[in-house]
């Protein structure tokens, strides 16, 4: 478990946690965070075959292209779900109209890393 200092507080952290937080931009993620997630991410990889690189590199996706569609004045981003599969972005959730749509997928599109969208976004 490492240790290290945001802002002067004290922190200890799991590397994967670390790496998923700080390359999200959420630095104040990794206050308090223990060795359990590590832990937790392990059973996960286990669990889908995926090795950690993998993972935290998916955590990393999912991050940016959420962020990216919150901060978009077309996209209603807190009514779209984002889930990343080796670097397939899924988008699920409702949209106002197709454009949303559209943009939503332009939008994680144009995010590096990722290698598809999927959308199974519904217009309503």
């Amino acid at each position: 478990m490492g240790r290290g200092r945001i802002a002067g507080i004290q922190v200890r952290f799991g590397g994967v946690a670390l790496a998923a937080a700080l390359a999200g931009g959420c630095a104040a993620a990794v206050v308090g965070v223990g060795a359990g997630a590590g832990a937790a991410a392990g059973v996960a990889g286990a669990n889908s075959g995926k090795s950690m690189g993998e993972i935290v590199d998916d955590s990393i996706l999912s991050s940016r292209v959420k962020t990216e569609l919150l901060h978009s004045p077309l996209v209603r981003g807190m009514n779209i779900n984002v889930d990343v599969d080796l670097g397939i972005v899924y988008l699920t959730g409702v949209a106002t109209s197709q454009r949303e749509v559209d943009e939503a997928v332009r939008l994680a599109r144009a995010v590096q890393g990722v290698r598809q969208v999927r959308t199974n976004l519904v217009v309503r």
